[in-house]
């Protein structure tokens, strides 16, 4: 069953959901839950929406060569009392 999940946004292509449903008697009923599982998924965007990896990922990012490690992330912390 492969159900479209829009486009992945760091390489444009077609980014589908797919799950592979066995031949049997009740194979159709079958793919109809998964059908709908899957329809699921991207309706509450549960779904992965990109394939790329964490390096393509920090290629992308024009922070990862331009900073020094230390100030890359920043995380504020609320104040503790």
């Amino acid at each position: 069953m492969r159900v479209f999940a829009g486009l992945d946004p760091v390489s444009g292509q077609r980014h589908d959901l797919i799950e592979i449903v066995p031949a049997g008697p009740k194979a159709a009923a079958e793919a109809e839950k998964v059908r709908t599982r899957l329809l699921q998924q991207v309706d509450e965007k549960r779904n992965s929406r990109t394939r790329a990896t964490v390096n393509q990922l920090l290629d992308r990012c024009p922070y990862s060569r331009s900073r020094p490690p230390a100030r890359q992330l920043r995380v504020d912390h609320p104040q503790r009392g």
